[in-house]
């Protein structure tokens, strides 16, 4: 039986589970790819296509802070107990 991964979410999104801190992924999230389907899921926001292949443009994932796009594997990198994560939507301007 797998067991639980506990990692540091660092967010500006508000959701359910928590906005930050410390949070226990159920044992079918295993992936950054699964953890921002989750996460929209329960805050009605698209950050990946269905896919998992590929993030939103003003969407910036870090895990140990390391950008998720310089991962080999990108949005395929399994989650490891103790990851910091941060999830940030990047503001878009002009004028």
């Amino acid at each position: 039986m797998a067991m639980p991964t506990k990692i540091r979410l660092t967010t500006n999104f508000s959701f359910r589970t928590s906005g930050s801190g410390e949070l226990i992924l159920p044992v079918h999230i295993t992936t950054i790819g699964d953890l921002l389907l989750e996460i929209g899921r329960q805050i009605d926001f698209v950050f990946v296509d269905v896919e998992r292949t590929r993030l939103r443009n003003d969407i910036e994932v870090v895990i140990n802070g390391k950008d998720v796009l310089l991962y080999p594997s990108g949005l395929g990198t399994t989650l490891t107990d103790g990851d910091s994560i941060a999830i940030t939507l990047m503001p878009l301007g002009g004028g």
